[in-house]
């Protein structure tokens, strides 16, 4: 086995090749760096980067950015019209707010729930910005950039492998693998173990990201529809064939009703996995 793990992405990157193969090494080094660019292209907290050039920029102008960027918000978009708006990256000045992000300039932008309202793409590297937005795409990212990381290791031959990045993990390979996953009363400890074999897993609560307004707990789960916070309990975790759907998907469950809910997990062949404050409150829907 070989593992390293290294500060990316807000959070610790592991990623540990369970094959016996002398490219192991150069493999976890290539998803490193597939990591590293992606965070560099994406990151809100960066005044530099891809993300914030486009917050930046005036209106009706066309920006070049990153191949990664593009498919990120292309993919976002198609989430934000599944899901009614739900999952929304442009509630960046509902969490400045909140005083969860920089403001580098641009507090005053208002949220809105459509996407396809900001932007459209010129092509594979162009964007056009039609209106003044605020973007933040934490809750796409990271299981974008693990499913990068994962074909990264594959291009170099490598056949079992797992990638986690906070929580946000994907496994490749017929190795099966037990994952603990957090009490959300009791964030420390397990408050169930599941297993998963050649897909990804994802998870969202508030336990990590609470923060007081008024007299109420709020965290950086939004409604993107309406800009409400969410004061859910309970964590929300989501088995899916890509970490990129697994992570916004766990956003979306926090705000729509089952009904609402099932074609659009159906669609990603995922399964929801809703652990409550009492063991009691376990549910699980599968597709």
């Amino acid at each position: 086995m070989n593992r390293k793990a290294r500060p990316l992405l807000g959070t610790i990157v592991d990623i540990c090749v369970f094959d016996e193969s002398p490219l192991a090494t150069v493999a976890i080094e290539s998803a490193f760096e597939r990591i590293k660019e992606i965070n560099d292209s994406m990151s809100f907290h960066e005044f530099n980067s891809d993300l914030s050039r486009l917050n930046q920029s005036p209106s009706g102008c066309i920006l070049t950015i990153s191949k990664d960027l593009v498919s990120v918000l292309t993919l976002s978009l198609d989430l934000n019209l599944r899901s009614g708006g739900a999952f929304n990256p442009m509630i960046a000045p509902i969490l400045q707010d909140l005083e969860l992000l920089p403001t580098w300039g641009n507090k005053s932008t208002v949220h809105s729930p459509s996407l396809a309202a900001a932007i459209e793409f010129v092509s594979d590297y162009e964007v056009f910005k039609k209106q003044p937005c605020c973007i933040d795409l934490a809750g796409i990212a990271k299981g974008y950039a693990v499913d990068q990381a994962c074909s990264a290791l594959q291009s170099f031959g490598i056949e079992n492998a797992i990638v986690n990045a906070g929580g946000d993990l994907k496994a490749i390979g017929e190795n099966s693998h037990k994952i603990a996953i957090r009490h959300p009363q009791l964030p420390e400890t397990p408050g169930l173990w599941v297993s998963i074999k050649d897909q990804a897993l994802a998870t969202s609560a508030s336990y990590f990201s609470k923060r007081r307004t008024s007299d109420l707990a709020a965290s950086v789960l939004i409604d993107g529809r309406s800009g409400d916070t969410c004061r859910s309990m309970e964590s929300i975790s989501i088995k899916a064939r890509n970490c990129v759907y697994a992570d916004a998907l766990t956003k979306i469950a926090f705000c729509l009703k089952d009904s609402e809910l099932e074609p659009i997990l159906e669609h990603f062949e995922a399964e929801m996995i809703v652990l409550g404050v009492e063991e009691s409150s376990l549910k699980e829907h599968s597709h």
